[in-house]
């Protein structure tokens, strides 16, 4: 006896391309229903995509964690402006009284919050 399929159908997320087809088509005039045919995709995808008009979505879950928290990223910031001596400290003088991630992650963090001049 063979397994029965899903009720539901297992669907993938658009690629980049596909989306970028479907706003394309649908600012030349195509409908809904013609643009999902053509590409093999669902009419709700099609109308997701034109709503959210954008080809490159982005996810929860897109790009890497940061090494440093944001609660951590403040101290820093926060100790570096706290005086003139911690302001005058080498970026490996602040990596090892904070953390041992090293002085490139220090740098990092500075630079993005303005503090460093690059």
């Amino acid at each position: 006896m063979t397994p029965s399929p899903p009720s539901t159908p297992i669907r993938k997320r658009l690629t980049r391309d596909q989306r970028r087809d479907i706003l394309l088509m649908r600012s030349l005039g195509f409908t809904y229903t013609k643009i999902s045919s053509h590409l093999k995709v669902t009419e709700r995808a099609v109308q997701y995509t034109c709503e959210k008009g954008a080809a490159t979505p982005q996810h929860h879950n897109a790009g890497r964690a940061p090494k440093l928290s944001k609660e951590e990223v403040d101290t820093l910031i926060e100790f570096v402006s706290s005086s003139r001596k911690t302001r005058r400290m080498s970026y490996l003088q602040l990596a090892e009284h904070f953390w041992p991630e090293g002085e490139e992650l220090i740098v990092k963090f500075l630079l993005l919050a303005d503090l460093v001049k690059s």
